[in-house]
C-alpha cells in the first residue's frame, strides 16, 4: 500500500503503541468489504489494540450498522459476524462475588486511606467562613442514627491522620451522609 507523509501531523486520541499518538501518514485504499469499490483514505498509525478503525465519514457512505443483538456488522446491507472478545452476562446475583473478587485482587487500591499523610500531601490551608456573626436558621442536617459509629470512626480516622483538626465553633457547614451500594458509609 502506498503511504504519503502529510503536510500536517496530528494529534489521535486513541490507544496506540508507545506514545506514537501522532498521525503524519495517510493512504487510499480499498478495503475488502462488500459494496466497497470506491477507495477511501486511512490514516496511518501504530494501533496498539485494533488492526483498523473505520470512522465515520467511511461508516456513513458504507452504510455501516452495528448490530449489538445479533453481534453483527452489517457493510452496505451485507451481514458479517462481530469478531472479538464476547462479553459475559452477569445477573444481581453475581455482583457481591465479583464485588469480593475486585477486593481481595485490587486491596492494595481500595483498602481506603493510610492512616498517616501521604508524603508532600501536608494540609497547608484552612476554611475560614465569611461573615462569622451570621447563623443559619433553617434545620441543621445531622448524621442519620443508623450512620452515627460509621461516621464516628470516619471522623477519627481523619482527624488521627492530620486531615481534620478538631476545634470549636457556633454552627458548620451542612453534612451529607451517602452509602456506597454495600451499606458502607
Amino acid at each position: 500500500i502506498p503511504v504519503s507523509r502529510l503536510s500536517e501531523e496530528y494529534i489521535l486520541q486513541l490507544g496506540t503503541v508507545d506514545s506514537g499518538s501522532t498521525v503524519k501518514f495517510g493512504t487510499y485504499l480499498t478495503p475488502e468489504l462488500p459494496g466497497c469499490v470506491k477507495p477511501i483514505y486511512a490514516d496511518v498509525t501504530n494501533f496498539d489494540f485494533y488492526d483498523m478503525i473505520i470512522g465515520t465519514p467511511t461508516m456513513w457512505a458504507n452504510k455501516v450498522l452495528l448490530d449489538f443483538d445479533e453481534s453483527q456488522v452489517i457493510f452496505n446491507g451485507v451481514a458479517l459476524p462481530a469478531k472479538g472478545k464476547q462479553c459475559a452476562v452477569y445477573s444481581d446475583t453475581d455482583i457481591p462475588t465479583l464485588r469480593q473478587n475486585w477486593y481481595d485482587n485490587y486491596h492494595d487500591m481500595v483498602d481506603g486511606t493510610p492512616n498517616k499523610l501521604l508524603p508532600f500531601w501536608d494540609v497547608n490551608h484552612e476554611i475560614h467562613l465569611i461573615g462569622g456573626t451570621e447563623h443559619y436558621k433553617y434545620h441543621l442536617p445531622k448524621c442519620p442514627d443508623s450512620l452515627c459509629s460509621q461516621f464516628h470512626e470516619k471522623c477519627e480516622h481523619y482527624q488521627n491522620t492530620g486531615w481534620w483538626e478538631p476545634c470549636s465553633a457556633t454552627q458548620a457547614a451542612p453534612l451529607l451522609c451517602l452509602c456506597k451500594k454495600d451499606g458502607q458509609l
